[in-house]
C-alpha cells in the first residue's frame, strides 16, 4: 500500500489549465467533465488546496471523453458513465490509497474536549464530502487501514450541502459554457460582417475606379473633339481669306 501511495505522489500531473489547453477546450468545460466523471465514481487526485491534478490515465480518459462527446455525439452523462466504467482497478486502488493517506487521526474513545469536538465537526462538514467521491476500492476491507474504518459516516447535512454545491457548480459551468458558445457565435457573426463589409468596400473601390476611368475617357474624347472643331474652324478661316483675296484681284484686273 505504501508503494501505491508513493507511486501516486511521484507520477507526473497536469493542472486544469494545462490539460484544457492540451484538449483544446475551455477550463470551465474541463471542470464540468471532471464533475460528471466524479459523479459516476471516477477518482481524481487533488493537491493540498483541493484542486484536481490530472495524471496520465486521466488525460487518456478525458481524451476518450472528448472523442465520445465531440466526435461521436454521445450525451455527457452517458460518456461519463462509460469512462468511469472503464476505469482500471489500479486506479481504484490508487484512489483508496490516497483516501487512506488523507484520513484524519483516530478518534479517541475518551471523552472529547471542546477543541476535539469542534475539530471533528469541521472534519465532518468539510473534509468528508471531498472524499465521498473517491472510486470504491475492489480490495478487501482487511487491506485498508483501521484508521479509515474508524471514520464516522458523513453527516447528512454536510453531504446534502456538498451535493448542492456540486449541482450549483455544474449549473454555473453549464451557464458559462452557454455564454462561451454565444460569444463564439457572436465572434463568428462579427467576422462574417467584417467579410461582407470588406467585400462591399472592394466593390465600391472597383466602381470608383471605373467611374474615374470613364470620366478620364470622356474628358479625352471631349478634348479631341474640341481640337478637331478648332482645326476645322482654322481651315475654314484660311479658305475664306483666300477666296476674299482672289476676289479683289479679279475686280482690279477684270480677269474673266
Amino acid at each position: 500500500m505504501k508503494n501505491v501511495i508513493e507511486l501516486v505522489a511521484m507520477e507526473k500531473t497536469y493542472s486544469g489549465r494545462e490539460l484544457a489547453e492540451m484538449l483544446g477546450v475551455g477550463a470551465s468545460t474541463l471542470r464540468k467533465w471532471s464533475m460528471l466523471l466524479e459523479q459516476q465514481g471516477y477518482w481524481f487526485q487533488r493537491d493540498n488546496q483541493n484542486r484536481r491534478e490530472y495524471r496520465g490515465a486521466d488525460v487518456t480518459a478525458l481524451r476518450r471523453f472528448y472523442h465520445l462527446t465531440k466526435e461521436q455525439m454521445t450525451p455527457l452523462e452517458d460518456a461519463a458513465r462509460i469512462i468511469a466504467g472503464q476505469a482500471s482497478p489500479e486506479m481504484a486502488k490508487r484512489g483508496a490509497a490516497a483516501a487512506i493517506s488523507l484520513a484524519p487521526p483516530p478518534v479517541s474513545t475518551a471523552h472529547p474536549t471542546p477543541h476535539q469536538t469542534s475539530h471533528q465537526a469541521y472534519h465532518q462538514a468539510y473534509q468528508q464530502p471531498y472524499q465521498a467521491n473517491t472510486h470504491p476500492s475492489p480490495y478487501p476491507a482487511s487491506d485498508i487501514s483501521p484508521t479509515l474504518a474508524q471514520r464516522p459516516s458523513p453527516h447528512p447535512a454536510a453531504v446534502e450541502s456538498a451535493n448542492t454545491a456540486a449541482a450549483l457548480a455544474l449549473r454555473t459551468s453549464s451557464h458559462v459554457d452557454a455564454l462561451e458558445e454565444k460569444l463564439l457565435a457572436l465572434a463568428q457573426h462579427v467576422q462574417q460582417q467584417d467579410s461582407v463589409q470588406t467585400s462591399l468596400m472592394e466593390q465600391l473601390e472597383q466602381q470608383g475606379a471605373y467611374i474615374r476611368n470613364s470620366l478620364k475617357e470622356r474628358d479625352r474624347r471631349l478634348s479631341s473633339a474640341m481640337n478637331e472643331i478648332f482645326e476645322m474652324k482654322k481651315q475654314l478661316a484660311r479658305l475664306q481669306d483666300k477666296q476674299r483675296k482672289t476676289s479683289i484681284w479679279h475686280r482690279l484686273f477684270r480677269i474673266d
